[in-house]
């Protein structure tokens, strides 16, 4: 399977919300480190077309958790796409959608925390809404309702489930051993990197190339990496990358 951007169908939207989603017991006494409150809604949906091109609902599944997080953890740390990868994870996003995500909650995290008005705030409420959708193939065969494996309600949730199966990062040697692109030329697979869905610049950007021929910003990749060894991709299916230590 080829490595690119989460499809359109899947969003993630994000801002600051008021005191009411803290919960009152989310500071322990005498902590007086600076913490984001972060409440995930995630919506799955997955879709059939029909014969006529309709789209139909064959299941929808909502699922919300509040975390409480130091700052110090989510912004100008390491641990910060670790940290979200794992607050997505815990409310089922597919690992193969992820990326482009958690590029863009890190980035409003840090930009939330420079604010002004922010300065000196003891608990920073933000809410993520999610929504990821699916689409199966509807042949029309009711016998899949006796089949014994679910039918097509089962598509989405074993898809989910495939986020804990990939949180194995990348190894330090297979990281550092990625190539260096001094330029882009016609061999390669894209000039537009699927973490932070902005365009490669040559000459000005460090550009890292994956054995798949993908290339991406070199940042982006290295510290997608550390969160898994499974590739960005179009779908909710994902490609495995033997990158991982035993």
């Amino acid at each position: 399977m080829d490595c690119y951007p989460p499809s359109p169908d899947h969003t993630c939207d994000i801002w600051q919300a008021g005191d009411s989603i803290v919960p009152a017991d989310a500071i322990p006494p005498g902590d007086s480190r600076p913490y984001f409150c972060i409440k995930v809604e995630a919506t799955f949906t997955t879709y059939s077309e029909s014969e006529e091109g309709e789209a139909n609902v064959v299941e929808s599944v909502e699922r919300v958790k509040t975390f409480v997080v130091p700052l110090e953890q989510l912004v100008g740390s390491d641990e910060s796409w670790p940290a979200i990868s794992n607050m997505l994870s815990a409310v089922n996003v597919p690992i193969g959608v992820q990326p482009c995500m958690i590029h863009e909650i890190d980035e409003y995290l840090r930009s939330v925390a420079r604010e002004r008005h922010n300065t000196g705030a003891k608990v920073l409420p933000t809410i993520v809404s999610i929504r990821v959708e699916d689409y199966v193939e509807d042949n029309g065969d009711d016998d899949n309702e006796n089949d014994g494996d679910g039918g097509d309600d089962v598509v989405l949730r074993e898809s989910m489930n495939e986020a804990a199966v990939a949180h194995v990062p990348a190894s330090r040697a297979a990281v550092e051993g990625l190539e260096v692109v001094e330029g882009l030329d016609g061999g390669l697979t894209n000039a537009k990197c699927a973490i932070c869905q902005e365009e490669i610049v040559v000459g000005s950007d460090e550009i890292k190339r994956m054995p798949c021929n993908h290339v991406f910003h070199g940042g982006c990749i290295v510290r997608w990496l550390g969160v898994s060894c499974f590739l960005p991709t179009l779908s909710i299916s994902i490609t495995y990358v033997l990158f991982y230590d035993w």
